[in-house]
């Protein structure tokens, strides 16, 4: 699936993608509403990817591909992922505050495009152990608080 797909399903609240499917760029910007990104993990074993409570990360978990738009205004990224694909948050307006793992390395480019709401970021690691590239280029008006452990 190509970069930009469902961007303009504006009242999309949920997307169940094939099991066929073995390669996604970040396709969900503009789907405003969009509360899940699912597979058919029941039916079937997926080997390219694997949602967690409705968020999109690569088959094995270790990193994080896109954060829905809607899914919440808080969210604590679960332990094992370390990285966040370039904008796996990209225009994220709900989300609020965020929890980086201790296992993260990696934070992609523009991961938070647009995400002006975001105020705070918990990173349980210390400061500098991780590559942040998540706010270079134009970004938008995005300015966290980060809060590092000591």
């Amino acid at each position: 699936i190509s970069e930009g797909v469902f961007e303009n399903l504006t009242e999309t609240k949920k997307i169940i993608l094939p099991h066929s499917l073995i390669k996604i760029e970040w396709s969900f910007w503009k789907c405003q509403k969009l509360e899940s990104i699912e597979d058919n993990e029941i039916r079937y074993q997926r080997k390219h990817f694997k949602s967690i409570d409705g968020v999109l990360y690569n088959a094995d978990a270790t990193e994080l591909l896109a954060y829905p738009n809607m899914h919440g205004a808080i969210y604590e990224i679960p332990e094992g992922v370390k990285k966040i694909r370039n904008h796996a948050f990209k225009d994220c307006y709900n989300l609020e505050e965020l929890t980086l793992p201790s296992t993260l390395e990696h934070i992609g480019i523009n991961a938070f495009y647009r995400c002006e709401n975001l105020k705070r970021i918990i990173v349980n690691r210390k400061k500098g152990s991780i590559k942040i590239e998540g706010f270079w280029g134009d970004y938008g008006n995005v300015t966290p608080k980060w809060y590092w452990i000591d």
